[in-house]
Formats: C-alpha cells, sequence, structure tokens
C-alpha cells in the first residue's frame, strides 16, 4: 500500500491509501459462501475499487483511524482518513460548511469521484463533518457516487451529558495526568491532582453550552427564521443519494451515545424506504465495538459492503 498525507492550508488534514498495483484490479465485494471467503475479485461492471472515507472521533488521532483504515486496505479499497479540528467542532463550528466544501474539493481533485465510495463515520464528530460533505455534495449536484455510509457510535443527539463526556474523554487522552491516578508532584508540592480532568470537563461544557446557545440565537436573529438546536438534526433529511445504504455499528453500553438515539435515526432513515442494517453490540464502549469484537465487526462492515456493491439488499440484522 502507498500512503500519502494532505494538507489544504486551513487546518484540514488527511491520509490516504492506495492499493498496490498487484491488488489494484477491477473489484467487487461480490458474494461467497462464507464472509471470511471475502475477496476483492474481477467485476466487469466496477472498474475501480471501492474507497472509503474514515471520517474521526473528536479528538482522534490518525493512529487510531490507522488500524480502522486497514479493514478496508487489506482487502484493496483506496482509503482517506480524516478527521476536524476540535476548535472547528466545538468553537468555529461556522468553519464546519467549509471543511466540508474542501474535503469535497479534496476527493474530487484525487480522482475519487471514479470510485465506489464509502463514508466510514465515527461518533457525532464524525457525523458532523460527514453532513457537511453530503450539504456541499448536494448543492454542487456532485458526481461522486456514495453506496453506503457506516455509522459507529453515531448519530447522538446533543446533550450536555454527551458533551461533557467527550470533553473529558479528549482531556485525559490529551493529558493521562488529568485522569484517575496519582497526580503530579514536585517534592511534596501537587501540581495536578487526580481526577482533575471531570471538574474542568464540566467547566468546559458549561461555557461551550452557553457559546453554542448564543451562536444558535445569533443565527437565528440574523436569518429571521429559527434555527435547529441540534446541528445534527439536517442528517435527517439528507437525501438518499448522497448517503446510498446505510450499516449502524453501536451497543447500549455506550454512554456518550444513546442506544436509543441511534436507533431513531436508523428507523428515520429505514422509513424513508432506505437500506439500513444495524448490528447491536450489547457491551462494547465507545468507538470500542471494534476492539471488542474484532471478527464480527469486520465481518458485518464487509458483508454490507458486498450487498452494496452487487446492487442486492443489505440484510438487516
Amino acid at each position: 500500500m502507498a500512503e500519502d498525507s494532505g494538507k489544504d492550508g486551513d487546518s484540514l488534514e488527511y491520509y490516504i491509501k492506495f492499493p498496490t498495483p498487484s491488488s489494484e484490479q477491477p473489484s467487487s465485494l461480490t458474494s461467497g459462501s462464507v464472509v471470511d471467503d471475502f475477496v476483492l475479485v474481477q467485476n466487469e461492471a466496477l472498474s475501480k475499487p471501492p474507497a472509503v472515507i474514515l471520517l474521526g472521533w473528536a479528538g482522534c488521532q490518525d493512529k487510531h483511524l490507522a488500524k480502522y483504515g486497514t479493514i478496508y486496505s487489506e482487502k484493496g479499497c483506496v482509503t482517506l482518513r480524516c478527521t476536524a479540528p476540535l476548535e472547528c467542532l466545538f468553537l468555529r463550528r461556522g468553519k464546519m460548511r467549509d471543511l466540508g466544501k474542501r474535503l469535497l474539493d479534496e476527493l474530487m481533485d484525487l480522482n475519487l469521484n471514479e470510485h465506489p465510495i464509502f463514508f466510514h463515520v465515527f461518533s457525532n464528530g464524525g457525523a458532523y463533518l460527514f453532513k457537511h460533505v453530503a450539504m456541499a455534495m448536494q448543492e454542487r449536484a456532485s458526481p461522486i457516487k456514495v453506496l453506503g455510509v457506516i455509522w459507529d457510535s453515531a448519530p447522538g443527539e446533543r446533550r450536555f451529558r454527551s458533551m461533557y463526556l467527550a470533553l473529558k474523554a479528549i482531556l485525559e487522552a490529551r493529558w493521562p495526568c488529568l485522569g484517575p491516578g496519582p497526580g503530579l508532584c514536585i517534592g511534596s508540592w501537587p501540581l495536578l491532582w487526580p481526577g482533575l480532568g471531570a471538574p474542568l470537563a464540566v467547566a468546559l461544557a458549561l461555557v461551550m453550552t452557553a457559546w453554542w446557545l448564543a451562536e444558535v440565537l445569533v443565527q437565528a436573529l440574523a436569518s429571521l427564521r429559527p434555527q435547529p438546536l441540534d446541528p445534527l438534526a439536517e442528517l435527517d433529511s439528507i437525501p438518499t443519494a448522497y448517503t446510498g445504504a446505510h450499516l449502524f455499528l453501536y451497543s447500549p453500553a455506550d454512554k456518550l451515545i444513546l442506544a436509543k438515539d441511534v436507533e431513531r435515526f436508523a428507523s428515520h432513515r429505514r422509513a424513508l424506504g432506505e437500506l439500513v442494517t444495524a448490528v447491536r453490540f450489547e457491551d462494547s464502549a465507545h468507538v470500542q465495538h471494534y476492539p471488542a469484537h474484532r471478527e464480527a465487526y469486520a465481518e458485518a462492515i464487509y458483508a454490507f459492503m458486498r450487498d452494496a456493491l452487487s446492487g442486492r439488499r443489505p440484510s438487516p440484522t
């Protein structure tokens, strides 16, 4: 596999991996006796290998997103990995619209519009970026052929509790000394106390909530029409042409994105007549379904992609 990275000059970074020449053949996820026998094989109707766009969760590091990329790259798919900057997700949400447009431009510049496209979206951070990419495709009547969206721990409604948990996880991942532990001292003088991440996350969540409500009010006054309180509300109305089929990977053990939110969104898209498959893992935490259920997770994705590429209706699970 050959991997390149890119940056468009304004906070949008991505990493793309292409198949090696030996595996870059006209390909499809065709049917087999079992998913374990899944391979990319020649199909005259498909001249390019599938391309999978992975959109990371808030605070996601690319080394973690790259592990998910191997699910696809080892089968000969092109993969592109991108995560929206934290400041755009929390404070400068007006920039998200531009990020969506620029990511679409990159897909076109890389000629990925010539490939069948799948999006793999992680948590609300990935869902928020996907929303803006889909809106950009809709505005431009983009020729990109989206065959499906794989939703991992997403989408969920905006709640104070969810924001607090997300910020706490980000703080403790970036600075482990803020989490439970012995703290940080110089001699007998404490510099950081264990568990400081929790009160900091509460304070940040309060500030972010006030900022967000003020932003909604200003937009409503400027446009003279009500604005949705949930920034992901527009996901409900994205046309099928820009989503394709849907695969939901979620768990009731997820404390950040509630299972009922995922199920509500899945039911809504199913009511629109779209193809929806859902896999419910009973015990895995937020964006931890793959580490906890590696084989079942990969098999669900392979079966979903194979059905979408062959034009068959995915089987609900």
